[in-house]
Order: structure tokens, then sequence, then C-alpha cells
């Protein structure tokens, strides 16, 4: 490695900023993958062979690559020198460049055989979340789950790791004997030794690096249907079954409402609490946070939005993170008009009102001037992480919504409809030769950003359609968006009225409160947190009326805790600090500790240090900074 940090160029390349691979010269259209999941070490090790299309004539291959350790480069059967590359205000947030030398210069229109050989090197800026025993349901054996998205396949294997180019994979991965491991592919094969189990998954449709994943542990899977299935420790396999055992119906809304779904089969892992998210959208295989898992099936939007993605985002996806809204705000949009169609009108309203909070929440906490409140954000080379918020996926959809308002429900759905086949990768690519991949995605199946977007739809509908949209301010002016949302529902009316005459008279009833669905309760505990009317005597009151210290739904208690600890009523402390020491979800996570560090900085800082190793990566990182540790 480089001794000193090198200066960088004005750009790796011209599609993503994020991203220090040379994509512009050369292009991977296949990995085929050998990982050996050594839990001793917390590592893995092992090769990729990249399946590489030249576009211009190039004398290296450059890819990118953090905290991984490269043995070996051989293209050809040719042994090549490569070297590890730092750059000056980039190596910390989007980590280094693995520049291989060829020895003799590809040309374009040429394809290529590359092997890199390597082992991970443990980090907690890592994709790799290694769990201790402990942090297991079953306590008997560990863990791994990976989380690549966005930009952490790079701590897995040296990739092009950008949503720019998308590739297929065959996988081969080794674990001991008692383990089982997945793949965010097909299952297509399994060999036992005496010591070790190698399955072995393909992945027929070109996805972005991102969207690699690994989980492997002490697992087992139960099917919902032909199509669907449910994976997770044996301790609780039976408990996420009853509570995902919708998932067939929610995939055929989704495919009669979009296009029929084609990844032929899909799965959730239900993942230890470690895990930051409520999901991520890995094809075939949706990660899922335990948190989920209430008793009630009313956390389960969160699996109508990943199977959302199996179209937005997976199929049709972002150039890059400046326009990760493309993903997001397209997989809400579908999210909502599911619930719609599943659940009625009112809990579509009532979404819509959650939603709008947290992200008028959100836009308020990053500050109305900042670039991260629009659809167009400035990520420069930042972390695209750091620009990861509510925004994306709420003002999103809100776009999406307020266009359908415009052209009509039954325009829009064609218009989706052509937007999805226009862009989605099929498996027309399986009689084609392989070195003619790269030509197909190149001409069709190619992720877009926010202008190929906007020139689609003034293609689909003309420009008179289109200059009734103002796109300016929806995707580049900062602040809250132009058209607010401001839905008509009976039940939201109904809860923001009955914490009126909560905070106006200490009205608070039982019987009412129990009637409210788990989203007006959440809606009412946001609307009486009002710093100016919400007192000590007003928590005491409602906790005694409403016994809420004995609810046991996050989604509700982390918003009881909120309130609570903001007029410092302190008998709540021991439970979010029992909270914070079994739930990992982010969502869950940071916000509790804002509000206890508001409460008292050294019982924050002291509940987070004992509890700490249960955070993935960037739960960790981004709450550390929140105590200012």
């Amino acid at each position: 490695m480089d001794s000193t940090l090198q200066k960088p160029p004005t750009q790796f390349n011209k599609s993503d900023i994020s991203s220090l691979a040379n994509i512009d010269s050369v292009v991977c259209t296949h990995h085929d993958i050998n990982l050996t999941i050594e839990f001793d070490n917390k590592r893995l090790s092992g090769s990729i062979t990249y399946h590489l299309k030249v576009l211009q004539n190039t004398s290296e291959v450059d890819l990118d690559i953090r905290n991984i350790h490269v043995s070996r480069a051989v293209l050809d059967n040719t042994e090549l020198s490569f070297k590890v590359v730092q750059y000056e205000k980039i190596t910390h947030t989007l980590g280094d460049q693995l520049k291989i030398q060829l020895t003799t210069p590809l040309e374009a229109g040429k394809t290529a055989q590359l092997t890199v050989e390597f082992y991970t090197l443990e980090s907690k800026e890592s994709a790799l979340n290694w769990l201790l025993p402990s942090q297991t349901q079953g306590k008997q054996h560990p863990y791994l789950f990976t989380q690549c998205e966005p930009i952490w396949n790079r701590t897995i294997f040296p990739c092009q790791d950008t949503p720019a180019i998308k590739s297929t994979f065959t996988a081969h991965l080794t674990v001991p004997k008692a383990f089982k491991a997945y793949a965010s592919g097909r299952l297509v094969g399994q060999k036992e030794t005496s010591e070790t189990n190698v399955m072995t998954f393909q992945q027929d449709i070109p996805i972005p690096s991102y969207l690699f994943a690994v989980v492997a542990g002490n697992l087992v899977e139960k099917k919902i249907s032909d199509r669907t299935s449910v994976i997770a420790e044996p301790e609780v396999i039976d408990k996420c079954v009853k509570e995902l055992e919708d998932m067939e119906v929610q995939l055929k809304a989704l495919e009669d409402f979009i296009t029929p779904y084609d990844w032929k089969e899909y799965k959730v892992v239900v993942l230890p609490p470690s895990f930051p998210y409520g999901g991520m959208e890995n094809p075939l295989l949706t990660f899922a946070s335990p948190s989920i898992i209430v008793g009630d099936k009313s956390s389960t939007d969160v699996i109508i939005h990943e199977m959302a993605h199996s179209w937005s985002g997976n199929l049709f996806s972002c150039k890059n993170w400046n326009s990760f809204w493309l993903n997001e705000g397209w997989t809400v949009y579908f999210e909502c008009e599911i619930v719609r169609r599943l659940h009625g009108e009112e809990a579509y309203k009532t979404k819509f009102t959650l939603l709008n909070n947290d992200l008028t929440n959100c836009i308020d906490g990053i500050g109305l001037d900042h670039s991260y409140t629009t659809l167009n954000p400035q990520i420069g080379y930042d972390n695209p992480d750091d620009a990861f918020s509510t925004v994306p996926y709420v003002r999103g959809a809100q776009l999406l919504t307020h266009i359908q308002d415009v052209v009509g429900n039954e325009a829009f759905q064609k218009f989706t409809k052509s937007f999805v086949n226009t862009y989605k990768q099929n498996l027309i690519k399986n009689f084609i030769k392989r070195n003619l991949i790269y030509l197909l995605i190149k001409i069709r199946f190619k992720s877009l950003d926010t202008a190929e977007f906007l020139q689609f739809f003034k293609d689909h509908f003309g420009n008179e359609i289109y200059e009734k949209i103002d796109w300016e301010s929806w995707i580049n002016k900062v602040g809250y968006p132009p058209h607010p949302f401001n839905l008509k529902s009976e039940s939201v009316s109904k809860t923001k009225q009955a914490a009126q005459e909560f905070l106006d008279n200490n009205t608070v009833c039982k019987k009412t409160w129990d009637s409210f669905t788990v989203e007006q309760k959440i809606i009412f505990l946001q609307e009486i947190n009002n710093k100016d009317k919400l007192t000590l005597e007003k928590v005491q009151l409602l906790e005694k009326t409403l016994e809420l210290n004995t609810v046991l739904n996050p989604e509700i208690y982390t918003k009881w805790f909120v309130a609570a600890l903001s007029v410092k009523y302190a008998p709540v402390v021991p439970l979010v600090q029992k909270h914070l020491s079994q739930h990992g979800r982010m969502k869950f996570v940071r916000g509790i500790y804002k509000s206890l560090y508001q409460y008292d900085p050294k019982i924050a800082v002291d509940t987070f240090l004992a509890n700490q190793s249960l955070y993935y990566g960037i739960t960790y990182t981004l709450t550390k900074a929140d105590l200012k540790i």
C-alpha cells in the first residue's frame, strides 16, 4: 500500500462519483465467486473471477476495495502486479482503489477473465457483521449477515461498487458442516464433506453490487407457498412463519398492480436484532429485522416495501446515489398503493400521514437549507450513507403521487407499466452469448438517473403534460416539498382530536386508546409530544391511564419513550435501557439515544458503551457521533 495519500483526479468515472473503479473503460458482466466463511477468524477468504467487457483501450483494471488484503491477481493465466492506492479526503469515506496493471493492454470490444485472490480484514466499517453466539436466538452458534447498500460490497470483495453496473453471478459458499449459508441468488447445488457444507447459488438477472448478500448460521427454511418461504433460526421460525403467512397474497397484489414477478422465488430471512434496518431488498433474499415480528402483523408493511423493491431498485435501478429516490420513492409509492388495495382507503391515508410526519421531522433535523432535503443531494466524495434519510423515500413517493393526481390514475398506471417494462432486466439474456451481455445491458437493461427519468416521462406524456409538473421545486429546491399532502382521513382526525383533548383538558380514555390501530397510536403519541403543552404531570396521567410502560410493540413504545423523556419522566429510563440492550434497528436506536442524551448525557453514553457490540456498523458509527463519544 502506498505510504502517502495521493491527490484524487477530478472524477474517477462519469457515472458515479462514489466509485473509484474505471467503469468507463471496462465493465464486469458476470462474477464467479468462491468464498469460505471463517467464523473463528471473522473473515471471508477466497477468489473472484470477473468476466470483463472492454469498452475502450485500457492498460489497467481499477476496482473499489476497503479493508481487504489481496494476495494475487491473474488475467488469462498471467500473473499481474497490483497496488492499493489511497486518496486524500476519500479513503476515510469511500475506501481505496485496487489498481491492477495489465502486461498487455486490453482492446475495446474484447473480453477477458480476471481472477483476484483475497481475504477480508475485520473492521466496524464493513458489510460483514459477525455475531457472537450470545447475540443470536439460539445462543449456541455464531452468525454472519452482510449489508452492502450503498457502497459496502467493496469490503466483501474488490468490485465495481456502483449501481451503474449490473452483473450476474455464481457463488460457492463454504461453511462449517453445522451451518447453512444463503446468497442473493437461487440455490442450485449443495455438497457436504466430513467438515464443510458448500452451497452454490446462481443469479441470472444482472444486479448492482450493493444487492449481493450473504447470511450464514444455524438456519432453517419453511415454505409459505410454492414460491415464498421464511428463513430464521429454529428457535423462532414458527413464530416468523405465522407473522409472514400473507407473503403470497402481498406478492400477488404487487404483480397485479405492476408487472409479473421475474425472480421466480421470494425468501425472507428474519435476522438477529443487530440488523440496522427494517428490511433490505436483496434479490430473492430479503433481510428483515426481528422487530417486525410483533404478533399481530401490524409491521408487515416492511415486507410489502421490500417485495416492491423486486421491481423498483432491483429491476430498474438508480445509476448513482444522487438519484437514489428512483429506488425508494417508487418503492414507497408501490407500498402505499398495495396497502390501499389490501387494507382500504383509511389505512392508506393513515400511512401517508405517518410518512408525512416522518418527512417533516427528518427535514427539520437535516436543516431547511441543506441539499440532503432534496431529491438531488450533492453527495460529492462523502459516503452516500450520510445522505440516506426519509427524504428520498417519502418526498419521492409524494412526487409520484402528485404526478398521478395531475395525469390521472389510469394514465399513471399505464406509464408505470411502460416504465418498468422498459428498464427492467429479464431473462432474454439466457439465449445470447455471454460476451454479448453488456451490449444488451447498454441498449436496454441499464440503470438510470433523474435526467433519464424526466426524459422518459416527457417522451411518454408529451411536453404539455410535462410542463404541468414543477420539477425544479420537487427535485432541487431545498426544504419542504412544494405540494402539501394533508389527506383528509376520519381516523386521523379522530386521533388528532383525542390528542388535542388530552393536551388541553387532560382528557384521556383507555377505551378510545384500545380502539386505535397501531398507526393511530403512533400518531397520537407524536401529536401529544408538544414541548409547549406536554408536562410531567400529563405524562404521569397518560401512563397511569393507558399503561404505556407495558406496551410491547416498539413502533408504539419508542414514541412513548421520546415523549416521556422530554419531560424527565424517570420511571421510563430502565425500560429505555432495556430496549437499547435488545434492539439494533437504527430506527429504534438513534432517536432514543438522542432523547436519552437530552435527559442525561452520562446515562446515554454509559448505556451505549454497555451495548455497543449489539450495533451494526452504521448504527454504531452514527449513534456514537450523536453521543459525542
